[in-house]
């Protein structure tokens, strides 16, 4: 467990990646219930497949913050969630590469 103990007139830095869409405001309120982590996400994108079913993709990363990863107790940092559902970076790139795979086999067909 990490705890931050600052005096109440000292704000730490933090540090978002590019793609991080919190304000720092967003962030500083967090970080009392997070255990003196962050959690940054990303803009959520909508996606409308067929019969018009639409789903939503967003990733999150946990870090100090300093901009550190969190991968305390064995969890990944960075986290995709389609659909409420959420993966590791290794499970999402496997996930993409199993599409492509797919979509090639069925261009290769036609």
């Amino acid at each position: 467990m990490t705890i931050i103990a600052l005096p109440p007139t000292v704000t730490p830095t933090i540090v978002c990646p590019a793609w991080c869409k919190l304000s720092e405001a967003d962030h500083l309120e967090q970080l009392p219930e997070t255990e003196g982590c962050l959690i940054h996400y990303s803009t959520t994108h909508t996606t409308t497949g067929a019969e018009g079913h639409t789903f939503e993709v967003f990733l999150t990363r946990t870090a100090y913050t300093d901009g550190s990863p969190d991968e305390r107790d064995g969890w990944a940092a960075d986290m995709l969630y389609v659909e409420g559902q959420s993966m590791t970076r290794e499970q999402t790139t496997e996930h993409a590469r199993a599409i492509l795979r797919l979509a090639a086999e069925v261009s290769d067909r036609a």
